[in-house]
């Protein structure tokens, strides 16, 4: 991402190419956290072989429909490959993504024993090391795009940060003003969990895009009671005070001293984590707390309450890796840290979706699986672009170490087999995944979904407009 990020042409009309390809590898980044190198690939795959099959008399329209109607086939044939992943292969992946650094795989692989969640910090030494802290995740993201602060993630992430939680709709900014002043005095970020009307948000994004606060809004998770319990279960775990209004609360009644606290805070597009401070007085509430709820399961009717009392429990009492990345110098540093984050996302979407044979060869066994009928001319057309595209990523591997395309390929389709490919790195034939070359099956249908829309996309396109630069 680093090296696409990095390209720009003179000619406006070639960045503009560049730039819709760009946004597709960084929508797969995103997504994923890898596959922005095969997104860029099969979108040049896609779009060099439609410029040399497709001609004036046909239609063009109905080519990218059997494309994108393949590509729906092949995607359904990614997800019945794909295997679970266990301890061996976890390490893999993240080995992998992390540009085959052993240390820096086994740093992310360690780091998701146990925990659920993984973050990354710059350190604020010369090493490297990882950190387990008990946090909360809210089922909630941001309300507002305008939130996100570090795009790379999408995501808002605030360190030192207060909480407001009600359940009080916010209806006019004068409400909440000397708590936003609280804020901007005490010169932290606030997080504000609670409904606001369209003005007051409104409100808030503007003074947020102009830099005037630091502030991020959620709306409370779950509905009725549950929301009830939730925000209470937030509020002793960030040593606040639930402000509700069952209990006749306002927000004239908001200290400084009822505000949450958290070390530190990322909210995403749908979920929150939140990783409160471990002082004495926090944690002790947090084990009476917990000891109140497993006393209040035997008090349980049905195995509905049961489970929601579990999942309070769980919440409250998780665990999130930390993994703080520091080296002798900043160059160093920065790209050890997009190397980890790039494993982070990779081993995350592994554990979500699976796993998939790597090297290029998870997407040739699921063409291959393929029943795709052909019944025009322009079927033919989009079967021979993918049928050829497809190939493309295992083709860069391979001639890239300087081996010769052809002969590979043939021994693969002798041997047959869903796992069956050839490891570039060791010159070795066997099962991919036996040998530890692995993608995570969200990567590889992000980076196939994602080269499909944005080459489709531009081979409908017959004119762009562009500025002369001066």
């Amino acid at each position: 991402m680093s090296v696409i990020n990095a390209i720009n042409l003179l000619d406006p009309i070639e960045n503009l190419g560049i730039q819709i390809v760009r946004e597709a590898s960084r929508k797969s980044a995103a997504n994923s956290g890898d596959g922005t190198t095969t997104t860029f690939v099969l979108a040049y795959a896609i779009l060099k072989e439609a410029e040399m099959q497709i001609r004036d008399k046909h239609n063009k329209t109905e080519i990218i429909r059997s494309i994108q109607r393949l590509t729906e086939m092949i995607d359904k044939n990614l997800v019945g490959m794909s295997k679970k992943v266990t301890g061996k292969t976890l390490l893999n992946v993240a080995t992998i993504s992390a540009n085959n650094d052993n240390k820096a795989g086994k740093l992310v692989a360690d780091a998701y024993k146990g925990s659920d969640i993984v973050n990354i910090e710059h350190s604020k030494t010369f090493d490297t090391y990882l950190e387990k802290f008990d946090g909360i995740k809210l089922d909630r993201g941001f309300s507002s795009k305008f939130f996100v602060n570090n795009h790379k993630t999408n995501e808002c992430q605030f360190n030192d940060c207060l909480i407001l939680i009600t359940d009080i709709e916010i209806n006019s900014l004068q409400s909440i003003e000397h708590v936003l002043k609280a804020s901007i005095d005490a010169n932290k970020p606030l997080l504000i969990i609670g409904e606001m009307t369209a003005a007051v948000a409104a409100t808030i994004n503007l003074n947020v895009a102009k830099g005037n606060i630091k502030c991020c809004n959620i709306i409370p998770p779950s509905f009725g009671i549950r929301k009830e319990n939730l925000l209470s279960d937030l509020a002793i775990a960030t040593g606040g005070h639930f402000y509700s209004q069952m209990t006749g609360d306002n927000f004239s009644l908001v200290t400084m001293d009822g505000l949450g606290k958290a070390n530190r805070v990322i909210v995403g597009q749908d979920k929150t984590i939140i990783i409160p401070n471990n002082n004495k007085k926090t944690v002790k509430a947090i084990e009476d707390h917990i000891s109140e709820l497993k006393e209040s399961i035997k008090l349980a009717n049905t195995s509905s309450e049961i489970g929601f009392i579990n999942e309070r429990i769980a919440n409250i009492s998780g665990s999130i890796s930390t993994i703080y990345v520091g080296a002798d110098t900043e160059i160093e540093s920065k790209e050890l840290y997009d190397r980890i984050e790039d494993a982070i996302l990779a081993t995350k979407s592994a554990i979500e979706e699976g796993i998939l044979p790597g090297g290029g060869i998870g997407l040739l066994s699921a063409f291959k699986k393929t029943k795709f009928i052909v019944g025009s001319e322009s079927d033919k057309i989009a079967l021979s672009i993918v049928s050829n595209a497809i190939n493309y990523p295992f083709k860069c591997i391979i001639e890239n170490t300087g081996n010769k395309y052809n002969s590979i390929i043939k021994n693969i389709n002798a041997m047959g087999g869903d796992n069956y490919g050839y490891d570039a790195k060791n010159s070795v034939f066997g099962d991919m995944i036996g040998m530890g070359v692995i993608d995570p099956t969200k990567v590889v249908r992000n980076a196939l979904k994602n080269a499909v829309s944005v080459s489709t996309t531009i081979m409908s396109t017959n004119c762009v407009i562009s500025n002369i630069r001066a």
